[in-house]
């Protein structure tokens, strides 16, 4: 599911909201030394948001998620690099929804998380 507009990726990335994120929100770690980063996408139509975690790093690292905005509030857990196939991937609509504000990203893996907007549309991640 993406945005249905006919705009370059340059153009579409320039119309969309990003936020940059470390283990904590809003509180991404630029230095030359950071095994992690994530980031909170928001769809240039508000339909959906992603947030991205990557760690680099040979340890697990629990990353405290930003607020989704949403009445709902529930961050779902849509790709996981880190679990076996199927589960490592699963449908975009049959994703779970996480329990807490937080995930464990295991070493070395990338997860992407979601939410659906729907109808409502919020300024920040």
């Amino acid at each position: 599911m993406v945005d249905h507009t006919h705009l370059p990726l340059a153009e579409l990335l320039r119309r969309c909201a990003i936020e940059w994120h470390g283990v904590e929100p809003f509180q991404p770690d630029w230095g030359p030394d950071s095994h992690s980063l994530a980031l909170c996408y928001t769809s240039a139509e508000h339909r959906f948001r992603l947030h991205l975690l990557v760690n680099a790093w040979w340890q697990p690292l629990r990353f405290v998620l930003p607020p989704t905005n949403l009445p709902d509030g529930r961050w779902h857990r849509w790709i996981d690099t880190a679990l076996p196939s199927p589960e490592d991937i699963v449908d975009w609509e049959a994703a779970p929804s996480l329990p807490e504000a937080a995930y464990q990203v295991e070493s070395r893996s990338v997860v992407v998380l979601l939410v659906r907007a729907g109808a409502a549309s919020a300024d920040r991640c």
